[in-house]
């Protein structure tokens, strides 16, 4: 797999980007296409020290579960200190 990712901060917050494709083989099977794409924000951080942060991706790959395994996801944190 080939990955390219960016990242940029704009009025204080993060935002990146992955995006990345490839071959895989798994024992004798042929060989079949594998992906990654994902998206990221993180606020500001706030004066108490607590900030948010998300993240959205796609995959595609070989798996468990037969050669087309494919997940989506979608994260949500609140970070603060204690």
């Amino acid at each position: 797999m080939i990955a390219f990712g960016a990242r940029k901060r704009i009025n204080g917050w993060m935002l990146s980007g992955t995006a990345g494709v490839g071959r895989q083989t798994v024992n004798q099977d042929p060989s079949t296409t594998t992906q990654l794409y994902e998206l990221a924000a993180t606020s500001p951080v706030a004066s108490n020290d607590y900030y948010f942060k998300t993240r959205a991706g796609y995959g595609k790959m070989a798996g468990f579960l037969g050669p087309n395994y494919f997940y989506r996801y979608v994260m949500e944190e609140l970070i603060f200190p204690f």
